[in-house]
Formats: C-alpha cells, structure tokens, sequence
C-alpha cells in the first residue's frame, strides 16, 4: 500500500485549502483569460461576450477556455496537494504504471454506457419544471450549446486535432486531477467511505456545469469515472476514460461538420429505454472485472510534521521513492 504523508492538515482543513486555492484560481484565471483574450483578438473586455460567439475567434475562445480550466481546476489541485502533503502526485492519484488491459476494460465501460446515459437524458427531460424555470435552463442551454459549437467547428484536419486537444484531453486533465484526484480523494480518506465519496463528487462534477438538461446523464459519468479512480487509485484510467467521451462528442461534431449536418447537443435519443438496463448489466460485469486486479483502497495517510526535528526523515523519503 502506498504510504501519504499528511503535514498535519485535518480533513475540514485540507477541503478548506481546496476550497480556497480554487476561489484563487477563479479569480487569477478570469484576469489572465481576459488579457489572453486582448492579445489574441485585440478586442476589449466590453465586447468579450458577444464577441465568443463569433466563429472568427474560435482560436482564441479554445485557448480562453484552456486558460481557464487550467486556473480554476487544475493549479488549485496540485497547490492543495503539495501544500497538505509531502508527496503531492500520490495524494492526486498519478500513478507512475497502468496497465492496458484496464485501459481496456475502463474505455469498454464507457461505451457499453451509451444507451444508459440516453435513457437518463430522456428521464431526465421528463421531469416537469415550472414555466419560468424551464425558460431560464433552456437559456443557459443554448448559451452553452452556441459556444460548443462555435470552438468545435472544424474545417481541416489541423482544427480537428487542435479541438481535440482543447475541448477533450485537457478539460479530461484538469477536471479528473480536481474533482477525482483532489477532492474524492480528500472525502474518501476523510469520511473513510470510498462509495459515498465518489457518489457526492460525481453530483457536484454534474452540478458545476450548470446544465439542468445533463444533470442526471453527467452524474452517471461521474460515478463511472469516480468508480474507476476507487477501484484503480490512478487518475490516469478515468482521465484516458474522460477524454475517450470528450472525444466521441468532438468527433461527432466533425463528422457532422464534413456531412453538411446540423450540430444538435440536444438531439433526439438512439437507444430504446429498455436498453440502458442492458448498458447498465455490462457496466457491472465490466466494473466487477477491472476490480479484480486492484485493492481498492486509499493510500495509507501517516501524519508528518515537516517543522518537527525528529522525523524520521530517511524512512519518509524511502517510502516516497517506492
């Protein structure tokens, strides 16, 4: 069992240093994007808004965005991290090895998860909502939807490979390192219950993205990735299993690009209902299979007081280097 050493940071304290680096982060991250944002269009701040729905800045709306994930997600992690721990990469989870064959079983469980997630989109379209609420969720819906469209509109090869990167593998990086690396990670060894951990980081993954519309779908893909880092304790399977599903959606907006078709975030359903019981069956076999190679619990945390003389300084440093 890898061994985690604590500076001496509660649980409430650790989430509180998580808590405020990532206000920081909103707030540097905001500031920065902005300048990029000058720099790369030569624009000012007053039409930044209207001006990200054009398709002539999609460039500089990947980078913006890049920016800000990188800010708001990623920087507060890693600093949580290395200020709470003396070995910062273990308390996120980044693992030195995978293994492929996990890889594989990871990237099957998103895929057998299709029909699951449309059967929960359509639930989650059914559930009757006032006027007035409907109005603002579908406001924020379009919002969202009219942006992705904008820096996922791709023209050649190179923009194809650009929106790759920019919407899938690094939202995948950032997002994975905070909310499954930091802060399950923090609940899991704090409230001692890896289960409920993954349960309420997967309702706030879904809640940050504000959308009413994917609220249920993206808190099954969170409890699928969260799932993934438990069983496995290395961010690397749910960041390749994050990105795969990024990319399908990219990748389908290219398609749709190439064939003169409409780009609909909100489209009709594929499967049948009854199918995402189906899906469901195959995740579990699939999640009892990767299971089968990782024990499933958290780093073992050893209290370390880096101000204290007498540590044993020589055994820490052999711990780590395992």
């Amino acid at each position: 069992m890898k061994k985690l050493f604590n500076k001496g940071f509660t649980g409430l304290g650790q989430l509180g240093v998580l808590l405020g680096f990532g206000g920081a982060g909103l707030i540097i991250g905001s500031m920065v994007s902005v300048g990029v944002w000058m720099v790369m269009t030569g624009g000012g701040l007053t039409s930044m808004q209207t001006d990200m729905l054009n398709p002539k800045y999609a460039g500089a709306i990947k980078v913006v965005q890049a920016v800000n994930t990188l800010f708001a997600f990623f920087v507060p992690a890693v600093a949580y991290a290395f200020l709470c721990f003396r070995n910062g990469w273990t308390a996120l989870g980044v693992g030195k090895t995978v293994n492929l064959k996990a890889i594989g079983i990871a990237i099957a469980i998103i895929i057998c998860s299709g029909p699951l997630i449309d059967a929960l989109s359509s639930l989650n379209n059914m559930i009757p909502l006032p006027a007035s609420t409907k109005a603002f969720f579908d406001s924020l819906e379009k919002s969202y939807e009219d942006q992705v469209k904008v820096i996922a509109e791709v023209k050649s090869v190179q923009q194809f490979v650009l929106s790759l990167i920019m919407i899938a593998l690094l939202p995948a990086i950032f997002e994975e390192i905070l909310f499954r690396g930091a802060l399950q990670g923090l609940l899991h060894r704090w409230w001692k219950s890896g289960w409920l951990a993954v349960v309420v980081t997967s309702v706030l993954f879904s809640a940050i993205h504000a959308s009413w519309y994917g609220f249920i779908p993206r808190i099954a893909l969170g409890l699928i990735l969260g799932s993934i880092f438990f069983i496995t304790q290395n961010i690397w399977y749910s960041i390749v299993v994050h990105f795969a599903n990024n990319a399908a959606v990219v990748c389908y907006m290219y398609y749709n690009y190439l064939h003169n078709k409409p780009v609909s975030l909100q489209g009709d359903t594929i499967f049948p209902m009854w199918s995402g019981l189906l899906s469901l069956a195959l995740i579990i076999l699939l999640f009892r299979w990767l299971s089968r190679d990782f024990a499933c619990s958290a780093p073992q945390q050893i209290s370390y007081d880096p101000r204290n003389p007498f540590n044993e300084q020589n055994e820490i440093d052999a711990f780590i280097e395992k």
